[in-house]
């Protein structure tokens, strides 16, 4: 019996465990019947009550490790799928990244062969530590972004190992590697209109690339997760008037000060630059 219970508790933690894990989406339906087996499989097989000559233990046993067959396979296609979306999700961000390493490149070469004006109007010249300079932008980020209908707002940063700081674990949440921090910038975003409205940057076209410079750092893509409040994939309703707090994480080496932050938004062969601290 206290083998028994201890199956139970085992496979409710297992429950709780892929619940709460913020950055692993949905199994398919398929995927879940074949937990369900699993799972039924093994309270059978531990279930003194079951273990008598009413019931062919083997077959038991037979179906059990059956089921467990077909829970492995299904995890482990389940991880590969997983691998698979985020080796292609880091492809088009480095072909992206490329492609805007070229435009600037030749953007830069036009310039020093002009009027002496280069593409330095509006902006700090900079060195980014990537060969080039930070051109702040005098556009809003709303402007760049073609949401006339929003708001946006620098409103600081916080450096932590965890966030949401005070998250449970069955809540979505974000922790940083081994030796690192999370730097986490906040925005304020304001629906300026007197009517709901959406904002949903995760569907953007072209795709939208956030990314931050800390220190005068080279620029970083910012970790992409499935927080609600996730900026650079953000998808929901504002009511009229309303302002939510939105951010943008990217990491840092542990104890790093920071001094300044600056952003760039990518679209296309687009991009805004601003300077926020």
């Amino acid at each position: 019996m206290k083998k028994f219970t201890c199956v139970i508790c085992i496979m409710s933690l297992m429950v709780l465990t892929l619940a709460g894990c913020g950055s692993i989406p949905d199994m398919t339906e398929e995927q879940e019947e074949m937990v369900s087996e699993y799972a039924v499989s093994l309270l059978l097989k531990y279930d003194a009550a079951n273990h008598s000559r009413l019931v062919d233990v083997d077959s038991t046993i037979a179906a059990y490790e059956a089921a467990k067959k077909l829970h492995d396979q299904a995890e482990e296609a389940y991880y590969k799928r997983i691998e698979e979306e985020e080796n292609k999700r880091r492809e088009e961000a480095q072909n992206q990244e490329d492609k805007n390493s070229e435009y600037s490149q030749n953007t830069a070469a036009s310039d020093s062969s002009g009027d002496g004006h280069g593409n330095g109007e509006g902006g700090s010249g900079r060195d980014d530590g990537s060969g080039g300079a930070v051109v702040v932008d005098n556009a809003s980020i709303e402007e760049f972004l073609g949401l006339s209908g929003f708001g946006f707002v620098y409103a600081g940063f916080d450096i932590m190992n965890d966030y949401p700081e005070d998250s449970m674990d069955f809540v979505p949440y974000i922790s940083a590697s081994e030796g690192g921090d999370l730097c986490v910038v906040y925005f304020n975003v304001t629906n300026m209109s007197s009517d709901t409205n959406t904002l949903d940057i995760l569907n953007m076209v072209p795709m939208t690339y956030f990314k931050l410079a800390i220190n005068g750092d080279n620029f970083h893509s910012v970790l992409r997760t499935l927080l609600e409040d996730d900026m650079a994939v953000y998808e929901g309703d504002f009511a009229p008037g309303e302002t939510k707090r939105l951010v943008l994480i990217t990491e840092v080496r542990e104890g790093t000060q920071i001094s300044t932050v600056n952003l760039r938004i990518t679209q296309g062969s687009d991009s805004l630059t601003k300077s926020l601290r």
